[in-house]
């Protein structure tokens, strides 16, 4: 049985646009009742946690507003800085919800629809949508389920000389199939901002996300596991080379 190559295990910048609201995680892993097949789509384009971010932020604002209240010159500056007050915490949902849904309405071009995967128990075939590939349960001999965080390196000068900036912080699940002819291929599952205080526990225990899709599919069929917390200097000689 052939190897992985190394870069098929890498962190690869998508390009994506990535949504700053942790809690507003774009894709969701889903069971048919019916079915029994396991899907991994983009999520609704309204979701509960972005509205519950842009009420907080709705919120806060009218407080700090509140608090640096003063009394008007007259009854008209009065209803102004009413009208702002209650006004913020909708206008603050409305700009959250509609910012989210256009960053997941954008990527799902990448994606290239809402289905991003499907397993169907009943014959053990696997869809990759984005690729329209479809592998049937003797096309495949090995599965390996990755995840794997980075950021994309570029590099910026500055006052003191070019330096390797990091952008696009994120953390990948992807799969990769080995095919009846022994060549390994990855199908990218997700992108997921994380910012630098979404450290993971460890270096193997992975993200909340990927544990749950881990644990759906486990029940369904079986796969190995990869994942990998690269540092700054891994994703840039991954990116760039050595030189």
């Amino acid at each position: 049985m052939p190897p992985i190559p190394e870069p098929m295990k890498w962190y690869t910048p998508l390009g994506l646009r990535q949504s700053r609201n942790e809690l507003s995680v774009a894709w969701r892993v889903l069971v048919d009742q019916v079915t029994d097949c396991v899907e991994i789509k983009r999520s609704p384009l309204v979701k509960l946690p972005a509205v519950l971010f842009g009420t907080c932020l709705g919120v806060f604002a009218s407080i700090v507003f509140a608090f640096n209240f003063e009394p008007p010159d007259n009854a008209e500056m009065a209803c102004d800085q009413i009208f702002v007050i209650v006004l913020t915490p909708p206008f603050m949902i409305l700009v959250g919800v509609a910012l989210d849904a256009w960053t997941t309405q954008v990527n799902s071009r990448y994606w290239k629809g809402p289905l991003r995967f499907r397993y169907d128990s009943r014959n053990g075939e696997l869809l990759f949508p984005r690729e329209n590939v479809t592998y049937r349960q003797g096309d495949y001999s090995k599965l390996v389920l990755g995840c794997v965080r980075g950021a994309e390196m570029v590099t910026a000068k500055g006052l003191w000389g070019v330096k390797k900036v990091a952008r696009g912080k994120s953390t990948q699940i992807f799969m990769l199939v080995l095919d009846q002819n022994d060549e390994w291929k990855r199908y990218n599952l997700c992108d997921d901002y994380n910012s630098d205080s979404n450290k993971w526990k460890t270096n193997e225990s992975g993200s909340k996300q990927f544990i749950k899709v881990a644990e759906i599919l486990r029940q369904h069929f079986q796969f190995e596991q990869f994942i990998k917390d690269y540092s700054k200097d891994e994703c840039y000689t991954q990116q760039h080379g050595s030189g």
